[in-house]
């Protein structure tokens, strides 16, 4: 390397240190009264009683005594009217409190093809819109399930505000 392209090298330096010592004084600095001020640690929040978790048995239990069909009538092959239908309700509750997908949806309740609950969904809406009974049983098996996620709603088979077993919901009862 040679002298001309070192002192050259050398002045770029130069200029760039010179460049950015110019930038610094240009940028204005923070006040003191602008500094941020250091945050408190978080707190941590109080813990509350776990509501109970909602699955997709919990939700046939419930569909399946609001429509007064068994779980396992929901989960065979039949095409009753009232269980067809409270079939519908149970994939729709399932999709809207669960958010599964329709291939999980339809695995819940025995069904291989994703296909069964993507015409359940289509038939529980339809029917919501149109049959004021169907959708008056489909609200409180909804009703039931929230309270049931809330805590509100004594666990299955657990003892009421009253200190009575839930009848519905006693073991061994209707499932």
């Amino acid at each position: 390397m040679t002298t001309m392209d070192t002192n050259y090298r050398l002045g770029i330096v130069d200029e760039l240190q010179e460049r950015r010592h110019r930038l610094a004084s240009i940028r204005p600095r923070p006040s003191p009264r602008f500094l941020p001020t250091p945050r408190p640690a978080p707190q941590k929040p109080e813990p509350k009683a776990d509501p109970t978790p909602l699955n997709s048995s919990t939700i046939l239990r419930y569909v399946a005594d609001n429509f007064d069909v068994t779980v396992d009538n929901l989960l065979e092959a039949g095409r009753l009217k009232r269980v067809s239908r409270a079939r519908f309700a149970a994939y729709w509750l399932v999709r809207q409190l669960l958010g599964y997908s329709f291939p999980d949806t339809a695995y819940c309740l025995g069904k291989k093809d994703h296909t069964s609950s993507i015409h359940g969904v289509a038939r529980a809406i339809h029917l919501h819109l149109t049959d004021d009974r169907w959708r008056q049983q489909y609200e409180r098996a909804k009703r039931a399930c929230l309270a049931h996620q809330s805590g509100s709603h004594p666990p299955l088979g657990e003892p009421d505000a009253a200190g009575e077993p839930c009848p519905k919901h006693a073991p061994g009862g209707t499932p």
